[in-house]
């Protein structure tokens, strides 16, 4: 009897969170992005959303664009940004635009 119980309460958590999961992805946020989801528990899926759809997370593909952009334009370069303004400044205080200028397209 205790298999039993404890075979409902793994199948309980499971469609639970399965449950809880799949609310989650249909709203905003994340219903406009991708998201892919495999939780377990030992050898049990709680979830699995996606599960299949091949991805590459953001973090990984920043190594790699990091990699290629030392190897190409080597660990000396250096981008420039300036900063740029409208209008006068008077005791300190700019009366007019600010412009963040970013030179970081090679």
């Amino acid at each position: 009897m205790a298999c039993a119980r404890n075979s409902l309460k793994r199948q309980t958590l499971s469609t639970q969170t399965q449950r809880l999961v799949s609310a989650y992805a249909r709203k905003e946020p994340l219903r406009s992005g991708i998201l892919g989801v495999f939780a377990m528990r030992g050898s049990d899926t709680l979830a699995q959303y996606n599960r299949t759809l091949k991805m590459v997370p953001a973090s990984n593909m920043k190594l790699i664009t990091t990699g290629l952009a030392l190897q190409r334009l080597g660990p000396d370069m250096r981008f420039r940004t300036t900063l740029a303004c409208t209008g006068s400044i008077s005791d300190g205080v700019l009366d007019g635009d600010l412009y963040i200028v970013g030179g970081g397209d090679p």
